[in-house]
């Protein structure tokens, strides 16, 4: 038996199956890593991030509105047809949607203005930010050449840019986290890899009494075709030993996808939960939702409504605005019992109260609440004392406590 163990000890290394664990590439030993916007789509935390904000923008409601007046209220307008019908390819969420994808992907959305002989814009067509080379005149008068070919003026192009900097072109956020997201992507692979030879059992098989080499080897090959592991075989006494394993690197590789995975959820500040992946729950999912209008959403509609504002509309008091006050209510029925209790103290007037629960101004509303008058009370003068002490309103009958 010990000439078996022996002489199985014995082969050269490379003759015996070695299980490899762990990462071959450490996560975290990138520099000046280059990625494509493009490429960063196929993380999936990239993807999905970009696919919740932008279809959240897609889906609210806009026009435009007077900027004079708190809260949504749409007004009738030329340019509300085109917001309506942005180009005769695209419907407005799929317009909504490019925009925002554009934008975070990018850094840059470029919307051209298709404009007839009196200036009237009849539709807004987005161009793929990677063809567009921005130039800058001494003046500052900005021009953009789609394609190396035709040139557009500021007055045809719409330009809408992330983490504006001194440059004339928005930051791409996927550009400036590229190795954030190679890192996450090296860490799937690896976890990608472990998975595929999860299902594959190895052991060591000690045999009672001696067999031939054509014996064994038969034995390890027909348990690879079963298993798709490997199996040695020894001579020595009948014993199955399981050595598959799981290598303490998997777990490691897990925790560092959930960090990674954090990490770029605070990139695009998309609340890990949303990518449901999490065991977090909710205990008001409206107030979850208010914060993350007030904190993601609603910034992207305001750069997205401001730049077609300026682009868009020459009238005063007008603008363009999206209607989020569905997202932003939060907890409404905890809104409104403050709002109510607010007016009905004399605290606040009807129409801050209103503004307070998220609805618009009325006429006449400016005004406070008479608070209700408190019952004046009593003096003991009407009251006398009876003989217990007890007193009560006198009266011709006597006393009402008797």
């Amino acid at each position: 038996m010990a000439g078996s163990w022996f002489n199985w000890l014995s082969k050269p290394k490379e003759d015996v199956a070695q299980p490899t664990y762990g990462m071959s590439v450490s996560a975290y030993h990138f520099k000046n890593v280059t990625l494509e916007p493009e490429a960063a789509l196929r993380n999936a935390t990239v993807f999905t991030c970009v696919r919740i904000l932008a279809k959240t923008v897609a889906q609210l409601p806009w026009s435009v509105v007077d900027a004079e007046k708190s809260g949504f209220v749409p007004v009738d307008h030329a340019i509300n047809k085109l917001l309506k019908r942005p180009n005769s390819a695209m419907t407005p969420f799929e317009f909504k949607f490019k925009i925002i994808h554009d934008y975070l992907v990018y850094g840059n959305v470029y919307l051209l203005k298709v404009l007839t002989p009196s200036d009237r814009v009849t539709e807004l067509i987005p161009l793929d930010p990677p063809k567009i080379e921005i130039s800058k005149s001494l003046s500052g008068a900005r021009t953009f050449k789609y394609e190396g070919a035709r040139t557009y003026s500021e007055k045809e192009i719409v330009h809408i840019r992330d983490f504006i900097g001194l440059d004339v072109k928005g930051l791409s956020r996927v550009e400036e986290c590229a190795e954030l997201i190679v890192q996450a992507n090296t860490l799937d692979a690896n976890l990608t890899e472990r998975t595929k030879t999860a299902g594959r059992q190895n052991g060591v098989l000690i045999y009672d009494g001696s067999m031939s080499p054509e014996s064994k080897a038969a034995i390890s090959e027909a348990w690879k075709e079963r298993y798709g592991g490997t199996m040695a075989v020894l001579d020595g006494g009948p014993k199955f030993t399981d050595t598959s394993g799981t290598s303490p690197a998997d777990s490691d590789t897990q925790s560092l996808i959930e960090l990674e995975i954090k990490r770029l959820c605070g990139v695009f500040d998309v609340p890990v939960e949303y990518l449901q992946i999490s065991d977090g729950k909710f205990s008001n999912l409206s107030q979850k939702n208010s914060e993350f209008y007030s904190n993601t959403i609603s910034p992207l509609c305001d750069v997205v409504a401001e730049k077609l504002t300026q682009s868009l509309i020459f009238d005063d008091g007008m603008a363009i605005k999206f209607n989020g006050a569905e997202m932003k209510k939060g907890d409404l029925a905890a809104t409104t019992k403050i709002a109510n209790e607010s007016y009905s103290a004399g605290i606040l007037t009807l129409n801050e109260s209103r503004r307070l629960a998220g609805y618009s101004a009325v006429d006449g509303g400016d005004k406070f609440v008479e608070a209700p008058k408190s019952p004046e009370p009593s003096s003991h003068n009407d009251y006398d004392a009876d003989s217990t002490g007890q007193y009560g309103p006198r009266t011709s009958e006597g006393y009402s406590n008797e």
